[in-house]
Parts: C-alpha cells; sequence; structure tokens
C-alpha cells in the first residue's frame, strides 16, 4: 500500500505472538503509521506493549473502536474476527486477518502476496500462543544439547515433531489443518480442482 499518507493502524490482540509481530514488522518496515491502536483480552486492558521504542496502553475492544482506523489488523481468533472485523470494514478500514474466520468465504480475497498480489484489493467500505513457542524453543535446545525434552504445554513433544497432536483425523485420514491447506491452497492459486 504505498502511500505518502501517515495511516491509523489498528491492532487486534497485540499482547500474542502474532500481534506483537504485526507490531514489529509495522517498524522494521517503517510503515508510515500516525497512529497505532492496540487492542487485547479484557484481562489485559490497561496493560502496556512496546512499539517503536513507547509504550501503548492496551485497550478494550469495542464494536465502535474502528472509527478513524484505515488498517485494522485481526491477530486474535476466528470467534473475535467474525464479531469485530465487520465493524471495521463498515467504519472505512481496510481489513487484514489472520484467524480462519474469513479463509473460505468467496467474497473474501486469501492472499499470498508472491502468488497472488492481484487479489489484494481496496476495501470497499485471528493461534496456540507463547506457551508453545517457548516449549518447543526450550525442547530445541535439550535435544540439541543430547537432553531428553520436557512436554508440559502439549501431550506430546513439539519440537522435530511431524505428527499433528490437536486435530482429530477425518473419515479420509486428513485432519483440519491439513484440509484447511488444501482448500486455501485452491482458493488463492483459483484452482478448484487441485
Amino acid at each position: 500500500m504505498p502511500t505518502s499518507k501517515r495511516l491509523n493502524v489498528a491492532v487486534v490482540g497485540a499482547t500474542g505472538l502474532v500481534g506483537q509481530q504485526m507490531l514489529k514488522i509495522l517498524v522494521q518496515r517503517k510503515f508510515p503509521v500516525a497512529n497505532v491502536i492496540a487492542f487485547a483480552s479484557e484481562r489485559s486492558v490497561g496493560a502496556t506493549v512496546a512499539f517503536n521504542g513507547e509504550h501503548l496502553t492496551l485497550r478494550r475492544l469495542e464494536e465502535s473502536s474502528f472509527q478513524g482506523v484505515d488498517i485494522a489488523m485481526f491477530a486474535a481468533g476466528a470467534d473475535i474476527s467474525l464479531q469485530y472485523a465487520p465493524s471495521a470494514a463498515e467504519a472505512g478500514a481496510l481489513v487484514i486477518d489472520k484467524s480462519s474466520a474469513w479463509r473460505m468465504k468467496a467474497n473474501v480475497p486469501l492472499v499470498v502476496p508472491e502468488v497472488n498480489p492481484d487479489d489484494i484489493r481496496e476495501n470497499e467500505g485471528m493461534g496456540a500462543g507463547r506457551a508453545l513457542m517457548d516449549e518447543l524453543e526450550e525442547q530445541t535446545e535439550a535435544i540439541a544439547a543430547g537432553k531428553k525434552p520436557t512436554v508440559a504445554a502439549t501431550s506430546h513433544q513439539l519440537a522435530y515433531n511431524v505428527i499433528p497432536g490437536g486435530w482429530k483425523p477425518d473419515a479420509d485420514g486428513y485432519n483440519e489443518e491439513e484440509m484447511k491447506l488444501v482448500h486455501e491452497t485452491r482458493k488463492i492459486l483459483h484452482d478448484p480442482d487441485l
């Protein structure tokens, strides 16, 4: 989105792993922000998150939260995106959502910029989190040091494990995540027979 205008950006789920990465990328890429508004769950309201050497106070998310927002980035779960993304779009914000809420909706583009950049369009009018990432890192370090990894956050070892632990297979032997990859790839490549 090349622009000389400074934009008001909302990050929903700013305390989560993906939300924090979004904030870091805005700084790293020198995105032209006027204001960044950080939203988080009720338990985090009033706390702060780091952004570009400053601290943003986390706000309560409401349907009226997107007035004056140019871009609303959703890094929360699908339930939050389903509830609040329409309000952001109606307020005129370009909505970017990492959840599964809108992935397979025919009228919502699923974009991988390196593959289908033409699907990005102007707006016309949501993970498991840090505990799992920390455990993965700790297990990887333990294995690299020749030690037995500790399993705490899940029921199975995460490091060097290609077996999905949290998803049950369907009748064909595929789990929900695998089928999401199939359906999303078909949509991104505009090939329903893939």
